[in-house]
């Protein structure tokens, strides 16, 4: 059957994302991991492996991490097309399961042991490592009975070398929690698949470790670090073992984290990949490690696959022990260099809620917070049906959406920023209606993550709205922006720049003021220096001057500005260079319009330059963020149903100059 849209929900993944092909691309030597599909969820410690183009996925959690539950555990067994990822086939289920191991012997497949958790959510922790073995006939859909292995095993690996099932690593968990009766095994099983009905041999193993990575090359056994037993630490050790002389040997230690890894056989060769998202490859007749392509995401406690056509795929896994970290993107790696490596990845999301632009919106642990906004498309929707008070986390790796508490009252066009150490959001000051009129507020909230609650923040001495504020050394600063009453359709651009010394009960006015009013600007600390690039002063005209405040000495300068100016555009920082994302500037009708390009600063040449001509869709109300080394443009602002729009851009994939 074909799996079937996921119902958008309150906390619940959603429907498989639509991701165009990009148009700009580069060459670049080292491979890139590029997006090619998507999980139904985003799973750790499952089984994978490809039999003739199909991509088999069994097993696997998706609840909280160290806290086990049935519930939290995946009987999906999924068939995904590797030629098109979106069709992706639910077949039979199994008992739910993690940690199951899923190899490919021929046109078949081969499913080894597991972890089973016996409790639900409300009670005490029950696991029980599992001895099923069985073989799986893609073309009868049908499981074939295996001997079972001679004791339970989870957290360990199966590889098949020539005609032999090898099972490596891993400990025996019987019942209670992960370290109450665990027994660590200290040998490697065997079993010819030619004559089953012959049982297991038992191999004594050099070593005890489990989350750890193997693979076959060279008709060899290749173990790769894991976590050792009794607070051994993590391992980086490779362990190499020769059927056909029967005998252990060391590799060269793995150049990465050793724990929740994963490897594969391409090539001849042994391709592993930990938490930092770079793939080595190991030549065992070299004996020697070499870092051969990068995944865009690190994690850990994911799979690795090769295609028959050579290609490598990751996929699953999670970023860290955290509960939105788990990752659904499936990458493909051509590692033969002879594709080129788009330089923006591109997302259609089915989303939640009511607001569809003037978001409030900050980056936290790779999940997005919106909180407030208008649910209209209108540039001037003021009336208070459009105003919303709706808060949702968006997490960047499962996709899901997350419905939190609501805003005290409707908001829009806040700023906000992430303050108090990581605990809380403060969203300063927007638009708000008082019944009659939409007006500019002076209010300010703390959103609390611990306890999903919103409560009163410090006030402004006066309101704002489009303004800009920043974070610096503990304090905030908002600079420009203006004082909108409805009542009386009238707005001022105050150039007084408020300060929070982040404990105080209110901002107070800065012995500073910026050199001409702007609001609807695009603004950005770059090392200790505050750009303001863009916007309109009064009248509606545009602002053709980019300022810069040095917070070092107090003094403010000008810098080159862009060709065209930017109305509502988005400035993002990466390795000390600012990018121009978004936003709209005057068409050559001299009507506003859509500026789909990025645009990055040269400071030494003080100048200017287009990265991106068009990202390929409209950033008129876009919002831009660093996130994991790359611009993340994200926008809600479509007709419609009601979707977001993403791109991911790395600007490394770029040509340096035009």
């Amino acid at each position: 059957m074909l799996l079937p849209a996921l119902v958008a929900g309150a906390t619940s993944s959603l429907a498989q994302p639509v991701q165009p092909l990009i148009e700009d691309t580069i060459r670049q030597p080292l491979p890139v991991g590029e997006t090619v599909g998507f999980l139904p969820r985003g799973l750790t410690s499952f089984g994978s492996a490809v039999v003739d183009g199909y991509l088999y996925v069994i097993g696997g959690y998706f609840g909280t991490p160290h806290d086990y539950s049935i519930e939290g555990q995946s009987a999906a067994f999924l068939r995904i097309n590797l030629h098109d990822t979106r069709d992706v086939r639910l077949l039979p289920d199994v008992t739910p399961v993690q940690s199951v191991e899923l190899v490919r012997y021929g046109d078949k497949l081969v499913r080894v042991a597991g972890m089973h958790a016996r409790n639900t959510e409300d009670e005490p922790t029950d696991l029980q490592s599992s001895t099923t073995v069985e073989m799986f006939d893609p073309l009868a859909e049908e499981w074939i009975d295996l001997p079972d292995l001679p004791e339970p095993r989870s957290s360990h690996r199966a590889v098949v070398v020539g005609d032999t099932l090898f099972v490596a690593g891993g400990w025996a968990l019987l019942g209670g929690t992960s370290r109450s009766g665990s027994e660590w095994r200290d040998d490697v099983l065997a079993l010819d698949l030619t004559a089953p009905e012959d049982g297991w041999a038992s191999i004594p193993a050099p070593f005890q470790a489990r989350a750890l990575g193997a693979a076959s090359a060279g008709g060899k056994l290749v173990i790769v670090g894991g976590i050792k037993p009794n607070r051994g630490g993590i391992s980086k050790e490779v362990r190499i073992y020769d059927p056909a002389t029967d005998t252990w040997s060391e590799g060269p230690e793995f150049p990465d984290f050793g724990f929740g890894i994963t490897a594969v056989e391409s090539g001849g060769r042994v391709l592993a990949s930990g938490r930092s998202g770079d793939v080595h490859a190991l030549d065992v007749e070299a004996m020697t490690w070499t870092h051969v392509a990068s995944l865009t995401t690190g994690r850990i406690f994911h799979e690795l696959v090769a295609s028959e056509a050579g290609d490598l795929f990751a996929l699953g896994g999670i970023t860290g022990m955290n509960t939105s970290g788990r990752i659904r993107a499936i990458e493909r790696v051509d590692l033969s260099g002879s594709t080129a490596v788009s330089g923006i990845e591109r997302f259609t999301i089915p989303a939640p809620g009511s607001a569809r632009n003037r978001h409030g919106i900050v980056v936290k642990n790779r999940s997005m917070y919106l909180f407030g906004g208008n649910s209209s498309l209108g540039a001037h929707a003021l009336d208070e049906t459009d105003f919303v008070d709706e808060v949702w986390r968006f997490d960047l790796g499962s996709l899901a959406w997350t419905r939190l508490t609501s805003m005290p009252a409707p908001r829009q066009a806040m700023e906000a920023a992430i303050v108090s150490e990581g605990e809380k959001i403060i969203a300063v000051g927007g638009l708000a209606h008082d019944g009659e009129a939409a007006k500019t507020t002076a209010s300010a909230m703390f959103y609390e993550f611990e306890f999903d609650d919103w409560v009163e923040g410090p006030a402004l001495p006066a309101s704002r709205v489009q303004a800009g504020m920043v974070a610096r050394e503990g304090e905030l600063w908002v600079f420009g922006g203006g004082d909108f009453d409805g009542s009386q359709g009238t707005i001022q651009l105050p150039t007084s720049v408020l300060r929070w010394d982040g404990e105080s009960d209110a901002f107070a006015e800065a012995d500073v003021e910026i050199p001409r009013s702007r609001r609807g600007f695009a603004g950005a600390m770059v090392g200790d220096r505050y750009m303001l690039v863009g916007g309109v002063r009064d009248g509606f005209e545009l602002v053709e001057e980019a300022d810069v405040y040095d917070f070092s000495t107090g003094v403010w300068s000008t810098c080159s500005a862009p060709a065209k100016p930017r109305l509502t555009a988005e400035c993002v920082v990466l390795d000390g260079s600012c990018y121009l994302v978004g936003g709209m500037s005057k068409g050559a009708d001299g009507e506003m319009e859509a500026n789909r390009s990025i645009e990055v600063y040269d400071a030494e040449a003080d100048a200017w330059r287009v990265l991106v001509p068009d990202v390929g869709f409209d950033t008129s109300f876009a919002r831009a963020f660093a996130v994991d080394g790359k611009i993340l443009i994200f926008t809600m602002h479509s007709e419609g149903d009601t979707r977001a729009d993403l791109a991911i851009v790395d600007p490394s994939r770029f040509p340096r100059s035009n």
